[in-house]
């Protein structure tokens, strides 16, 4: 049966109010706890659940961050495998597989960061002079937007925050 063969149609026409039932399935949920090496809670940590089976990394849902308990709740999910990855700017990247096997099932898992460190490093080009000038941008991905891209400073030095 082709997907198309199973959509419902809704007609709309300006002036004449439609309702229409659907029938949803019933979604599982991830519940992530994020807390430090000392136990305390990590508020503003980023979370990002990707489907395993995806050669891209895609997730179903954006990316959310943890509230002041240090907990992310990604709900509404498919029944699948996730690679769930938490990013916070203090600390170094943590992630782990998720297995949801049924509609309705709430997966409660905690990640306990550990403090990022800081890395300096050169950059030279193939001739062994520095990049005076060029831009050197970081990979971006979901949980990497706020890590904007750098300019080299004039000896081709450039300063990363944190290395996860």
């Amino acid at each position: 049966m082709c997907i198309r063969d199973s959509l419902q149609a809704v007609a709309l026409r300006r002036g004449r109010p439609v309702v229409k039932d659907f029938a949803l399935s019933k979604g599982a949920a991830i519940v992530a706890t994020i807390v430090n090496e000392g136990g305390q809670p990590v508020s503003r940590a980023r979370v990002f659940a990707a489907y395993v089976s995806d050669e891209w990394g895609k997730g179903p849902k954006r990316p959310i961050h943890s509230n002041d308990d240090g907990v992310a709740t990604l709900g509404g999910l498919r029944s699948d495998e996730y690679w769930v990855t938490v990013a916070h700017p203090d600390y170094a990247l943590a992630g782990r597989s998720v297995v949801l096997e049924k509609a309705g099932q709430v997966e409660a898992v905690e990640f306990v960061l550990e403090k990022g460190i800081d890395v300096v490093g050169v950059a030279t080009c193939s001739d062994d002079l520095p990049p005076v000038g060029w831009r050197i941008e970081e990979m971006d991905s979901p949980l990497r937007q706020e890590y904007m891209a750098r300019f080299a400073d004039l000896e081709g030095t450039r300063f990363v925050d944190r290395f996860f």
